[in-house]
């Protein structure tokens, strides 16, 4: 079973190789198209050494000072000039798990970092100290990275997380990259390398650690002779060697090997098409998603299955084209032959060999310009400069038939000419500058149809049941009896078109218009414009046709587009699409007999088979290239792309975003939309613009997201999305808001506080004022008993004196008595009034003074004490204190009825204190209003010199009050 399935993949092999040989048609049919990468796309260098496809959709080149990233459209260089102090050539390139890359920069393996896109040298020890690490990276198994070193001729590996390096092979000469000749070694992704040697191969198996040798002078060579190949490369499943005398076809699984044709070096030009196999191309590379990929020492070829949508002949492709290049008409003259319509002059174009016809400019047909209409005798020409012509091709003559009736006024342009219609075999219809006319073939006589009177008709149109459409003012629908127009339906302005084109398979009628697209329905005469609103790039329709599928193709002043009327989309075609330029022309669009179309414009003309036509169904990947902030690089901790998340203070809040997508078959012509959310509720429709700007974003969280369509508009439903933190002004963050609201209200507090001060002040003021009234006028009063009332009766008393009489003594001496006890409570009653002695005596001697007056009456016990009390103490304290004092004792005499009163005078550390005790009756605190107006006096005094006042006292509890004074 072995041996057949051996002599079975032996049979496939040797298949393949004749097949390949033979280049069968049915291999040859794919077609590609060339683009070529190099510095015009701003690759670093044009020499490419190195090619890879990372796990993200990169393609990534290695030249001679950078490592390159191409994502379809843009190119981004990675200088290795700084990486080590060598060589800056990259030879090899890998990818490990986490999509970090592994290359030689020159001769040294150097881990490239994708998140921070920094290149990291690897060192060993070495004797001498550390050293570079050497080596090509090969293939990556695992965490461990297969190379080579051209430099120390070793194969080795090393394990990136244990950090160790094992050798397996010593002393192999392998090829060294130069100008002629790079080297091809490659990882078969089974399980073996396949190493480029100057002379052969050398396959190793990276499991069993085997070496086998091919074409190669080793004593364990396997087959072939020594030699010396220039490039080696993996196609399918055989290695393919190339040298200068042959190449070499090696089944990788059989080890059969087949000659075959020399490799040929890829010599197709930029923008042009190609079918594969042509050659067996030298270092090239598929990635399995359809584009290959040719290096060459000037650059790299990407050959892109999806080819453009329409040929162009056009001045830049055949330089048969004189510096007249608009198209004005088009007209098949047989199955391979195409008249291309100048304004002065006319081309044949061979569209099987896509090239101009060459014959004598002396031919009829050369100068013959105009409209062109196939009849049983010949062709006739609609001439705009010299009227009717009939050309016959087997005589090779032309024959003109002028309009003879010019010499009257409103027949001067008869002979400029629009279109010739056949509407029976004897008789055209002309359509002119003077209006319309019938022209008999046997007569070559011309009669104006009098309906239509000298008004223009320019685009008449018959449909297939005989009824012609004439737009002049309105759009006539009608049949002609030789001269006699016999209406049958008559649509008003809006109908009217400048060309149109009978629809047989949707059985409607195109109208092609300045102001869109028209469609009239003959089952009841409808009419549906198709405008810019409904998808359109441009409404000016030049010409109209309707392909097999029922597909409605018309050509505008913006390009060529498409109408599906089964889903009413429109397709509008670029210039990347290979439009021979924006603008076309009016009657220039042409069906050829196989069903290719024609479209003429003003740089040339279009042809394709609208069944052929290609659409780009594959998605874009949007990704974010680059983030600035006022314009300026903002250094991130990771590259854009790797980033998830940006955070940016207050003064970020202006920042830009660069964006591109991963398309290889698009050209770069993808087209965008972006958001920011929470900010954005629709998404901007950013064309083909690759930058979004926001300018002072509010403070927030928010996600940026950007799509990505491919050059047909087929858009990407996920988007590519980052989120972005933006710090609040310091005037917005919370703290700051709860920061002024406890200001606000500590400032509503203060001025609350302040107005209670004021308020208070006023009120100490007023008190003041009031006090200092009430004691000067207790003095007054007090000076006037003491100098009237008094020193009355201390007159009465020294007159009671001076009598002597015996019978008057008893008399005398009861009223001396009276007069002494007026006098004392004159006395009291004065020095309650006006303490004369308390400025002289100061407040301790004063109020002793006054308790032992008190105690003198018996009414009242007093003990008063003094500790430490200062002598010297300011007046107003000393007068409020002594008032405060006064106050209690009267209130203990005439309410609370006490008999034991204690009054203490204390100096504290910070304070003057006064503390009174008595054992009279007490009262309730909490109805203090009951009490009086001495209660307020005491709080009163206390205010007046900032002292606190506390008041404990109870029913039957006596009074206790503490007055306590700053000092």
């Amino acid at each position: 079973m072995a041996y057949f399935s051996y002599m079975n993949g032996c049979f496939f092999f040797r298949l393949w190789v004749a097949l390949w040989l033979m280049q069968i048609p049915a291999l040859a049919q794919k077609k590609y198209f060339v683009s070529l990468i190099d510095t015009e796309t701003e690759l670093a260098q044009s020499t490419v050494y190195a090619m890879f496809k990372d796990s993200k959709g990169f393609v990534w080149f290695g030249t001679a000072q950078s490592l390159s990233r191409f994502d379809g459209s843009k190119v981004k260089n990675y200088p290795t000039l700084t990486t080590i102090p060598h060589n800056k050539q990259v030879n090899a390139i890998v990818e490990n798990f986490n999509a970090d890359l592994w290359v030689s920069i020159g001769d040294y393996l150097v881990r490239f970092d994708r998140k921070k896109e920094k290149f990291v040298p690897l060192k060993i020890p070495t004797p001498t100290g550390p050293d570079f690490m050497k080596g090509w990276p090969i293939a990556m198994v695992g965490t461990k990275v297969w190379c080579i070193s051209p430099l120390t001729q070793e194969v080795f590996c090393y394990d990136y997380t244990s950090r160790k390096k094992t050798v397996f092979l010593t002393k192999i000469p392998f090829l060294t990259n130069n100008n002629n000749y790079f080297n091809g070694s490659f990882y078969d992704h089974k399980s073996s390398l396949w190493l480029h040697l100057t002379e052969g191969v050398l396959k190793f198996d990276i499991n069993t650690f085997r070496s086998t040798y091919f074409f190669s002078k080793h004593a364990r060579n396997q087959l072939g002779e020594p030699t010396s190949f220039f490039s080696v490369s993996l196609q399918k499943d055989s290695v393919i060697l190339a040298g200068t005398g042959r190449t070499v076809a090696m089944h990788i699984d059989s080890g059969e090997y087949q000659v075959i044709n020399p490799l040929r070096v890829f010599v197709e030009q930029y923008n042009s098409i190609v079918t594969l196999p042509r050659a067996h191309f030298d270092f090239r590379r598929e990635y399995g998603d359809g584009p290959v990929w040719i290096r060459r020492s000037f650059g790299v070829f990407k050959l892109n299955p999806l080819l453009p949508k329409f040929e162009k002949t056009t001045q830049a492709t055949h330089e048969a084209f004189t510096p007249e290049t608009s198209v004005r008409s088009m007209f098949s003259l047989n199955d391979s032959i195409v008249r291309i319509g100048m304004r002065n002059r006319n081309y044949l174009y061979n569209r099987r060999s896509k090239n101009f016809q060459q014959i004598s400019q002396n031919h009829p047909l050369i100068n013959a310009v105009g409209q062109m209409l196939a009849a049983k005798e010949g062709y006739w020409i609609a001439s705009p400069q010299k009227g009717l012509a009939l050309y016959n091709p087997q005589k090779n003559r032309l024959q003109y038939f002028p309009n003879p009736d010019t010499l009257k006024p409103e027949n001067r342009f008869a002979n400029l000419l629009f279109k010739v219609m056949e509407i029976s075999p004897d008789a055209l219809l002309i359509s002119s500058e003077a209006g319309l006319f019938i022209f008999y073939k046997k007569t070559h006589k011309y009669f104006r149809i009098p309906y239509f009177g000298k008004a223009l008709g320019r685009y008449p149109l018959q449909d297939r049941a005989g009824r012609l459409y004439i737009s002049n003012e309105n759009l006539h629908i009608g049949r002609l009896r030789d001269t006699v127009w016999i209406p049958e339906k008559t649509l008003p302005i809006s109908h009217r078109f400048r060309n149109g084109f009978e629809d047989t398979l949707n059985q409607v009628i195109w109208g092609a218009t300045t102001n869109g697209l028209k469609m009239i329905d003959p089952k009841d005469w409808s009419l549906r414009v198709w405008e810019v609103k409904d998808g359109m790039n441009n409404p000016y329709i030049y010409d109209v046709l309707v392909d097999k599928q029922g597909m409605v193709w018309f050509s505008t002043n913006r390009g060529l587009s498409r109408l599906d009327l089964k889903t009413k989309k429109i397709d509008n075609f670029k210039l990347s699409d290979g439009l021979q330029s924006y603008e076309f022309n009016s009657n220039t669009a042409h069906v050829a007999s196989d069903g290719e179309f024609f479209f003429g414009g003003v740089r040339g003309f279009n042809h394709f088979y609208p069944e052929n036509v290609q659409f780009n169904t594959h998605l874009a990947l949007p990704i974010l290239t680059d983030f600035k902030v006022r314009e300026k690089p903002f250094q991130l901790p990771v590259s854009i792309g790797e980033a998830s998340k940006i955070q940016l203070n207050a003064a970020e809040s202006t920042f830009s975003i660069d964006y591109s997508a991963i398309d290889y078959f698009s050209n770069g012509q993808n087209t965008y939309q972006y958001r920011l959310k929470e900010l954005d509720s629709t998404w901007i429709q950013a064309k083909q613009q690759t930058t979004a700007r926001f300018v002072q974003v509010p403070a927030g969280n928010y996600t940026f997201e950007v799509k990505a369509a491919n050059s047909d508009g087929l858009w990407n439903p996920v988007p590519t999305g980052l989120l972005i933190e933006i710090e609040p002004q310091l005037w917005e963050t919370l703290w700051f808001r709860v920061a002024m609201l406890l200001l606000l209200l500590l400032g509503i507090y203060g001025f609350y506080r302040y107005r209670l001060y004021v308020i208070e002040q006023r009120q100490r003021s007023e008190m003041t004022v009031m006090v200092k009234t009430q004691e000067a006028e207790r003095m007054r009063f007090a000076q006037d008993l003491h100098d009237g009332l008094g020193a009355n009766l201390s007159a009465i008393k020294l007159i009671l004196g001076l009598i002597d009489h015996p019978e008057s003594r008893p008399f005398k001496e009861k009223t001396e008595a009276m007069l002494d006890e007026s006098l004392d409570d004159l006395r009291r009653l004065i020095h309650a009034m006006s303490p004369r002695n308390l400025e002289r005596l100061g407040l301790v001697k004063a109020l002793r003074e006054m308790t032992i007056i008190i105690n003198q009456t018996g009414k009242m016990d007093i003990k008063f004490t003094a500790d430490d009390f200062p002598e010297s103490i300011p007046s107003e304290l000393q007068i409020n204190l002594f008032r405060i004092a006064q106050e209690l004792f009267q209130n203990a005499i005439k309410h609370a009825q006490a008999k034991h009163v204690t009054l203490t005078l204390r100096r504290l550390p910070h304070s003057l204190q006064l503390h009174y005790t008595d054992n009279g009756r007490g009262f309730d605190t909490t109805k203090v209003a009951t009490v009086g107006n001495g209660l307020s006096n005491l709080q009163t005094r206390s205010q007046l010199i900032n002292a606190t006042f506390d008041l404990q006292s109870a029913p039957n509890k006596g009074t206790s009050v503490r007055v306590e004074v700053p000092f």
